[in-house]
Parts: C-alpha cells; sequence; structure tokens
C-alpha cells in the first residue's frame, strides 16, 4: 500500500487575545486536498488567490515540486530533490495558480 501527501490550505494566521498574529494556522483549513505517493508524478489541484501558505503531512519518504502545471507544461516532481521524510509536515507559502507535485523518493 503506498503512502500519500495531505495539502492543507490557509489564507491567515491565527491571532492571540491581544490580536496579534501567533505562527499557526487559522483553522478550519479553507481546502484539504491527498495526492498518493507513487513512482509516477502526481499533481495538486491549481491554488486559489485565498490560499497564502499550505501545510503538507506526508505519510512515507517522497519528492516534491512547486509551480504552475498546465497541459503543456506539467509540473513534474523529480525523485532526487526537495525530499520529505515519512511522518514528517511542513509550511509553504503559495501563489495563486501554483501547484504540489509529489513522487516516491529514491
Amino acid at each position: 500500500m503506498s503512502g500519500h501527501i495531505t495539502i492543507s490550505e490557509f489564507s491567515r494566521l491565527s491571532l492571540d487575545h491581544g490580536n496579534q498574529a501567533v505562527q499557526a494556522p487559522a483553522v478550519p483549513a479553507k481546502r484539504e486536498q491527498r495526492l498518493e505517493i507513487t513512482a509516477g508524478s502526481q499533481v495538486s489541484e491549481p491554488f486559489p488567490s485565498a490560499t497564502r501558505f499550505i501545510m503538507v503531512h506526508a505519510t512515507e519518504a517522497c519528492c516534491l515540486a512547486f509551480g504552475p502545471s498546465t497541459k503543456d507544461k506539467p509540473l513534474t516532481a523529480d525523485p532526487r530533490y526537495h525530499e520529505m521524510g515519512g511522518g514528517e509536515t511542513r509550511y509553504y507559502g503559495v501563489g495563486e495558480g501554483d501547484c504540489i507535485a509529489v513522487i516516491m523518493a529514491i
């Protein structure tokens, strides 16, 4: 059984009682996507303008790529670059129309 990544999309940080931003996303997430980690690169849906950053959780080792993806030039993850460990969670800033691609690490 292959692993997967879960992509949670957020638009802003949480605020404390003094109305100051804290380093935690304001929940709930705007949207969540799940991509299977396979030997072939898988690409997410594009992020909307409201999504400013994402939380990515991987259930097994994988490699990621970020950027736009089109029919003519699909975004492709490389199994040797930007590795993420199994069980790891990371945050990334993203722009409107960006996607994330995932592939099994070698």
